[in-house]
């Protein structure tokens, strides 16, 4: 009886680990061990195709159409955000807007790991002419533009590559797993560009002239699925063929609904009653009501009900913004102003770094074992983003306090508020 043969050498994925594909959905063996490269950032370029969008849709549309250079894109998309910052403190956030912050956080801080550590995993790419089309690590991408572009970081302007031989949407999708989860419509487009391959369409990602606008996807969503297609799709999303369809049919709503639905993380709980109004202006209407308000899904499961959405709307918003007033009047953080409670935590940190100090401890040691613990590669970057910070303000103080001055004359601090 012949007996299994064992490869001692092949490791196992951890356990919960998804592992990565050794053939792409037509059958093709990846390349393993692919080639590494240094490339010069200004010839990679995103896979327009991809899942998950990292520009907001105004600048990518222009960036794709090659109206905006990659730097030029990230400068303007720092400035509008840089604007949503200045406001607080002044008319304070709208739930609406955090999303678009979040995002352009996550690249900064990814560009802050990659000075501090260095890329890890590099960004796999597939040979377009003269140029290197993203496979997989947009984002990584979009933090070495950052360090270049508007942090003038010399160093990251050769970029970490594996050469693979041909873009595959079911690899893409399973990084996009590993990574931070896509939200609701993406997740809805990478289902869809499954959908056009197990249906025997090349993959776009292959050819150099087409995008995938909103029409094809829609189309997609409304085709029906071959025998065994759902199986493979399946596989990849680790989800069942119901539960995708329900994002697929996202892809349904109005235009301008999905762009908020993308840019503001919306769920597919929240867009599900939506989906389910027949009416396209109410489905907007609603959309771009949970991205301003925030609602919950029972909060939209509520609105989609009422038979006059208009009074509705006005309804829920007067109730909304009782429970804010209640909240702030019961928040003891509401009596005091951002930059005093900054003040306060600053102090705070200070006297109790004393107090550790006195009772034996080293501080300095225990703060640097519990970054290491909780932040991993990444507490370096963090800890410098707070020095440089402080240093800055050292710097503000001293350049506003009269000449003579020391405010350590007193060998104390003001006393706080209370935070």
């Amino acid at each position: 009886m012949p007996t299994k043969s064992h490869d001692s050498t092949k490791k196992k994925p951890a356990r919960g680990a998804i592992p990565l594909p050794e053939a792409d959905l037509f059958g093709n063996q990846l390349a393993e061990g692919a080639v590494p490269l240094q490339l010069a950032w200004e010839v990679v370029e995103p896979d327009p195709n991809q899942a998950r969008w990292v520009l907001p849709p105004e600048l990518r549309a222009r960036f794709i159409a090659g109206k905006l250079s990659a730097v030029d894109a990230l400068r303007q998309w720092h400035k509008q955000v840089e604007q949503l910052r200045a406001r607080l403190g002044k008319d304070g956030w709208r739930p609406g807007e955090m999303a678009e912050v979040r995002k352009l956080d996550e690249i900064e801080a990814l560009a802050r790991s990659l000075q501090a550590g260095g890329q890890v995993n590099p960004i796999t790419v597939v040979r377009r002419g003269d140029k290197w089309r993203i496979e997989t690590g947009e984002r990584r991408f979009w933090a070495h533009v950052y360090l270049v572009g508007l942090k003038n970081d010399k160093t990251a302007a050769q970029i970490p590559v594996s050469v693979r031989p041909r873009i595959d949407p079911f690899r893409q999708a399973v990084e996009n797993l590993h990574a931070s989860p896509l939200n609701a419509i993406g997740l809805a487009r990478e289902v869809a560009r499954l959908l056009l391959v197990v249906t025997g369409n090349p993959s776009p990602g292959t050819d150099a002239g087409r995008v995938m606008d909103l029409a094809t996807y829609r189309d997609l969503a409304r085709q029906r699925v071959p025998p065994g297609g759902w199986s493979k799709i399946e596989e990849a999303m680790g989800r069942k063929a119901d539960h995708l369809g329900r994002y697929l049919r996202l892809l349904l709503l109005p235009e301008e609904a999905v762009q908020l639905a993308d840019r503001h993380d919306l769920t597919e709980k929240q867009l599900r009653p939506v989906s389910e109004l027949g009416d396209a202006k109410k489905q907007l209407q609603v959309a771009r009501l949970i991205a301003e308000l925030g609602l919950s899904s029972a909060e939209v499961e509520w609105l989609c009900k009422q038979p006059n959405l208009s009074a509705a709307e006005r309804e829920l918003r007067t109730r909304l913004a009782g429970k804010a007033a209640e909240k702030a009047k019961k928040s003891p953080r509401a009596r005091f102003a951002p930059e005093q409670v900054l003040y306060n935590r600053c102090i705070g940190f200070v006297r109790f770094a004393e107090s550790v100090r006195r009772g034996g401890a080293e501080p300095a040691q225990a703060l640097a074992e519990q970054f290491l613990a909780q932040s991993g590669e990444t507490a370096l970057a963090e800890l410098r983003g707070l020095i440089s910070f402080l240093e800055g303000t050292v710097v503000e103080i001293e350049r506003a306090r009269p000449a003579g001055a020391d405010g350590r004359a007193e060998g104390r601090h003001p006393s706080p508020g209370t935070d």
